[in-house]
């Protein structure tokens, strides 16, 4: 298969043509989004943006769907909050926290 100089000349010409909605839609869109994320990047430090991050996964909305990430919960008990678990207690959390996601699907209350 060959391609032609006149179908690249073709091809270009198609991808040069942006609609409005495409601009307002999409290029604004992500510009937008591209500032906001160096605003974001700028304040907030990266251990910041990590504490942040990880802080989300105790959110009890949804049912604590969120909670039963052990993996991140556990990170964040050991990172951020170390002086306030022992080194026993951060050892048993991980244990706990499994026990607990899988009690917690045969709970139908809760």
């Amino acid at each position: 298969m060959s391609i032609s100089f006149s179908d690249i000349i073709r091809f270009r010409h198609k991808k040069d043509v942006i609609t409005i909605e495409q601009h307002y839609c999409v290029d604004i869109f992500t510009s937008v989004i591209d500032f906001q994320l160096k605003e974001l990047n700028n304040r907030f430090s990266e251990q910041t943006t990590k504490l942040f991050i990880l802080s989300t996964f105790l959110d009890p909305k949804d049912t604590f769907k969120s909670f039963i990430s052990v993996c991140n919960i556990c990170n964040l008990a050991k990172n951020f909050y170390s002086l306030d678990f022992f080194e026993q207690e951060k050892i048993h959390l991980d244990d706990e926290l499994q026990h607990y996601e899988l009690d917690v699907v045969n709970v139908p209350d809760f």
